[in-house]
């Protein structure tokens, strides 16, 4: 499982809409690869002095609809991820919440962008089985944010003004 390198804001891939993957690729050597060097991945990467809070398969090369993003209550220190993959959203409340966002793909940059508060979410896990969940708060936001990885979209085309933004 090598660490993959993460690709930077100006990368084209990051600006393209990934690939949904096939039911029958799900299984295959090189979606489980892919889903395990994103792990690895992220687990190497510190973000804010946390290992990060989820990453896209577009931010490691790989224009396919497959993110991860930290589960509930778990250690920032030594985090565990849910797999998703094609995964849809749908936003049960109008409800917006502020959140201060960073990325990996935007190293020394932060800013507040508004996120849905609430969303649920249709996808299949790493083994190909069908997964439905509402996540709010915290959940909801590194889900929409590693979601927008899959649409070419990055939290700074969001940001609430541009005196959100800082360097840090």
């Amino acid at each position: 499982m090598p660490i993959r390198e993460v690709k930077i804001m100006g990368a084209r891939i990051l600006r393209e809409v990934a690939k949904p993957i096939t039911a029958d690729a799900i299984s295959s050597q090189e979606t489980q690869k892919i889903i395990d060097d994103l792990t690895e991945t992220a687990r190497s990467t510190p973000d804010n002095g946390f290992i990060t809070a989820g990453i896209a398969a577009p931010q490691v090369g790989e224009s396919v609809r497959i993110f991860l993003a930290m589960k509930e209550g778990v250690d920032r220190k030594n985090p565990e991820y849910n797999v998703f993959i094609n995964p849809e959203l749908d936003f049960p409340t109008p409800e917006l919440v502020e959140s201060e966002e960073s990325c990996l793909s935007t190293p020394g940059l932060k800013g507040v962008v508004m996120r849905y508060k609430d969303v649920k979410v249709k996808y299949f896990d790493r083994t190909g089985t069908k997964q439905k969940i509402k996540l709010t708060g915290d959940q909801a936001v590194f889900v929409q944010h590693e979601y927008d990885h899959l649409d070419g979209v990055l939290w700074i085309d969001k940001v609430v003004s541009t005196r959100t933004i800082v360097y840090c």
